[in-house]
C-alpha cells in the first residue's frame, strides 16, 4: 500500500447529470426578428378599384407553443495524480442530448407564408476528452508540457419528418443519421476536356454546358443532372480536436509554445454570396493559374472562368470540388524570452527586464490549397483570416 501511494498522488472519480434550457430563441435578421412564438404584420400594398392603397398583411407562420431548448448532459471522468503530481492525468466521457430544437419544417406553398418554428428536432453529441500533464524540475531546468484531445461524434437523431432533407441552405442540409452541419451537393467528377464527353453526359443544362465545367455524377442514373443527385459531402464539425502548450527554462531564458490542430473535418472553398472562393485566402492563390482553356491551357485542373448567372456554372453548384480536408495542426503562439540576472538588474536601479520575441500563427500544415485559412468558418461573407505577427518587446519592472 505505502508502494501504491508513492506512485498516486491522487485519484478522483466524477460523475454528473444536468439539464439546462436555451432561452435563446431569438432568430436575429428575420422579420419578427427575436419574438418568432408572436404574429407580426408587415406593410404591404394592396390594390382596391384600380388604385394602390397602403396595409398590413401577415408574412410568418407562428407557433405560439414553442418553447426552449433543453440540453441533457451525462458524464463520467477520471483525474489522477502520479509521482507527486508530476504526471496527471484526466479523461471523461460525456453524452449531451439537445432536444426540442427549433426548426422551420417545411408547408405547403399555397398557404403564402414562411413555415413556423417547431420544436421538433434532436441532436446527439458524445465523445471523449483527454488531458495528459508531465512535470520536470532538475537543476536549472524547468519543463512542462500539457497535451489534450477531444473526439466528439455529433449526430441528428429525430426531426420528426420522413427522414428527408432539409436544406439550410445550398450547401448544407438537416438530415437523422447525419451531422448536423452536414454538407451536400454534387459529387465531382473532374473536367469536361472533350466535346464528346460533355455530348454524351448528364449536365444541368447542355445549352449552356461547355468544356472546361466539374462533370457532376448521374447519381440515379435519370440522365439529367438535378437536386435528385446531391450527396453527402462531410462535415464543417471536426471529429478530432487537439492542443498542446509547452513552457520550459533554462537560467534566464525561457520559452512557451502553443500548437493546436483539428482532424475529420471538411472545409467549403467558396462562398455562395460573392462568387467563386471564400473571402478567407492569407496571401494570393495560384488556383487561377490554372483555370481551364482550350487554347492556352487544355490540361487545367480548375473550372473554366464563368458568369455567374450561367446555369450550368461550376461556381454557383455545391459540389465536392469545393470540399476539402480542412485537418490542420498550426502553432499558434510562440514566445521566447531572457530575462537579466538580478544584479545587474539591481546595478541599473531596476527590479526586472525582460526581452521577448512572440510570434502568432507561424507554422500551420494543412491539405487545403496554399493560401487558405483552415480556421474559416464555412460560409463565411467576411470573414478576416489568421495571419502571421511577429513581435518583439521589453518588459521593465521597476
Amino acid at each position: 500500500m505505502d508502494g501504491l501511494r508513492e506512485v498516486v498522488t491522487n485519484l478522483k472519480i466524477r460523475a454528473g447529470w444536468g439539464q439546462l434550457g436555451n432561452q435563446n430563441i431569438g432568430i436575429p435578421n428575420e422579420l419578427n426578428g427575436y419574438y418568432p412564438y408572436q404574429q407580426m404584420l408587415s406593410v404591404a400594398d394592396y390594390r382596391l378599384g384600380g388604385t394602390v392603397v397602403p396595409g398590413v398583411a401577415l408574412m410568418e407562420g407562428v407557433n405560439s407553443d414553442i418553447k426552449w431548448e433543453i440540453s441533457t448532459t451525462t458524464n463520467i471522468g477520471i483525474d489522477a495524480g502520479l509521482f507527486d503530481n508530476k504526471l496527471t492525468f484526466s479523461a471523461d466521457y460525456y453524452e449531451r442530448i439537445t432536444s426540442d430544437i427549433l426548426l422551420r419544417l417545411p408547408v405547403p406553398a399555397p398557404t403564402g407564408l414562411t413555415s413556423p418554428y417547431q420544436n421538433v428536432g434532436e441532436v446527439l453529441n458524445k465523445g471523449v476528452e483527454i488531458q495528459l500533464g508531465y512535470k520536470l524540475v532538475k537543476g536549472d531546468w524547468n519543463f512542462d508540457i500539457l497535451a489534450n484531445a477531444a473526439y466528439n461524434k455529433n449526430e441528428v437523431t429525430d426531426l420528426q419528418n420522413d427522414g428527408s432533407r432539409i436544406w439550410s441552405n445550398n450547401y448544407s442540409f438537416l438530415q437523422e443519421g447525419y451531422p448536423i452541419n452536414a454538407f451536400g451537393g454534387y459529387i465531382a467528377e473532374g473536367l469536361f476536356r472533350s466535346q464528346d464527353d460533355l455530348d454524351n453526359s448528364a449536365v444541368i443544362s447542355q445549352t449552356q454546358a461547355g468544356l472546361g465545367d466539374i462533370k457532376y455524377r448521374d447519381t440515379n442514373d435519370d440522365g439529367v443532372i438535378n437536386a435528385e443527385d446531391r450527396e453527402y459531402l462531410g462535415s464543417w464539425t471536426p471529429a478530432w480536436t487537439f492542443g498542446t502548450t509547452l513552457n520550459a527554462s533554462w537560467k534566464g531564458f525561457d520559452v512557451q509554445l502553443f500548437f493546436q490542430g483539428a482532424a475529420s473535418v471538411n472545409g467549403y472553398m467558396k462562398n455562395e454570396s460573392i462568387g467563386r472562393l471564400q473571402g478567407n485566402t492569407t496571401k494570393p492563390t495560384t488556383l487561377f493559374s490554372d483555370s481551364y482553356d482550350l487554347v492556352t491551357n487544355p490540361d487545367g485542373n480548375f473550372p473554366r472562368p464563368l458568369s455567374t448567372w450561367l446555369v450550368n456554372d461550376s461556381e454557383t453548384n455545391p459540389s465536392s470540388f469545393w470540399v476539402k480536408d480542412a485537418s490542420y495542426l498550426r502553432l499558434k503562439n510562440l514566445m521566447v524570452g531572457y530575462n537579466l540576472p538580478e544584479s545587474l538588474c539591481n546595478y541599473v536601479g531596476i527590479q526586472k527586464l525582460k526581452i521577448y520575441y512572440s510570434g502568432q500563427n507561424l507554422l500551420t500544415f494543412t491539405k487545403l490549397p496554399n493560401g487558405f485559412d483552415p480556421e474559416a468558418p464555412a460560409g463565411a461573407r467576411a470573414y478576416y483570416p489568421q495571419v502571421k505577427t511577429n513581435s518583439i518587446g521589453l518588459k521593465v519592472t521597476f
